[in-house]
């Protein structure tokens, strides 16, 4: 190998694969651009201040927000992870993020199906005018029961219309109590593979009672709904039911995903990781690996990111509740390798474009599984 190969092999391996892109018309995120690669889980998990927000110095004003009004945001994943999305607001610009107070407008349940599309939500008419940030955040389920966080801010500036505005009860969102840690602490998340499990959202419910976006998802006395998000003042009150029993988290124990949790180095193709599974005496696809991951373009993995390989009791997860990409889900139709073969594509390589490198017989993927 020559030296270029062997820097680009020697760099930490990238773990995709989502941001939010487009905030409005025009506007985008903190990172500046609608195209710039940013798609890797926060630093820090759920209690990170890159998960309050990716970056905390703020820049103009992107979109502007009217009260009873529609904002579109688009967001792009490289594989169309399973999991949830959901939408705050907060009016505290001038704070650091670890003092910033925010409150929810917004649930976006499997983001994944709305993939690069516009998506409007709608602006509650009680919001008050003025600077404010809004935040996007994804919970990718994936490899359940850990829990991949992604995050995304934008500066926004919310219209005057003399709207009458209602304070709302405000949180920080970095907790174990907004978001557990992990799918069997606290409230938990929701059993992707598990389509006998209850698929309930997790999260805050939103501000002030609100019942546009879905907010019901996450209503007070919902089986996750993990703060009050108020609805004191508000014309649409959430639905007041019994609160659920507590998770019993008394040494629950170790649990073991039904599906093969694969981390993707640098060198191989989704051919020879398919290869590797039928040596190993499954019966499997590069094609259905991609499918069942919601890969974009098949040629393209990237080092570092953990894949779901749908062998075993895997091979039918997630069927009764929807939650398995469908048949053509992100696939470019550009097929890897030879006809029939399968083997070939381009080689994973750690973050930036995707370059067809030669590695050596000794370069291979090791299976990781979660317990």
């Amino acid at each position: 190998m020559n030296i270029a190969v062997l820097f680009l092999l020697s760099l930490t391996g990238v773990e995709a694969h989502g941001r939010l892109t487009h905030v409005g018309a025009q506007g985008t995120t903190r990172i500046g651009s609608q195209t710039r690669y940013e798609d890797g889980p926060v630093p820090g998990q759920n209690t990170g201040e890159q998960w309050i927000c990716r970056h905390g110095t703020k820049k103009t004003s992107q979109a502007e927000l009217v009260p009873n009004g529609q904002l579109g945001l688009q967001w792009k994943f490289g594989a169309a992870h399973v999991g949830d999305c959901a939408v705050y607001l907060s009016y505290d610009v001038d704070k650091p993020r670890a003092q910033q107070g925010w409150f929810k407008i917004a649930n976006l349940y499997d983001c994944k199906s709305q993939n690069r599309q516009t998506v409007n939500i709608n602006i509650p008419g009680w919001v008050k005018a003025g600077p404010a940030v809004l935040r996007w955040d994804w919970y990718a389920l994936h490899v359940w029961p850990a829990v991949e966080f992604y995050s995304q801010c934008s500066d926004v500036t919310i219209k005057n219309v003399g709207q009458t505005v209602v304070n709302p009860k405000t949180y920080l969102v970095n907790t174990n109590t907004a978001y557990p840690p992990s799918g069997t602490s606290g409230k938990g998340y929701r059993n992707p593979w598990d389509g006998n499990s209850d698929q309930s959202m997790t999260g805050p419910s939103c501000a002030n009672g609100y019942t546009g976006n879905t907010c019901g998802l996450t209503a007070v006395g919902t089986q996750r709904n993990t703060i009050d998000g108020g609805g004191a003042g508000s014309s649409n009150p959430a639905p007041v039911q019994p609160p659920p029993p507590p998770p019993n988290n008394n040494n629950p124990g170790p649990v073991t995903p039904a599906c093969p949790n694969h981390v993707i180095q640098s060198g191989t193709t989704l051919g020879s990781i398919a290869q590797e599974y039928v040596n190993k005496g499954y019966s499997i696809t590069w094609k259905e690996i991609c499918n069942f991951n919601g890969i974009e373009n098949c040629d393209a993995i990237r080092a570092g990111e953990v894949i779901i390989i749908p062998v075993g009791k895997c091979k039918d997860a997630g069927k009764n509740t929807g939650s398995k990409p469908d048949s053509g889900s992100g696939n470019t139709g550009s097929k890897p390798g030879s006809q029939g073969s399968v083997f070939g594509g381009e080689k994973a390589v750690a973050g930036g474009s995707v370059l067809a490198v030669t590695m050596s017989a000794g370069a291979v993927v090791f299976m990781h599984m979660l317990s």
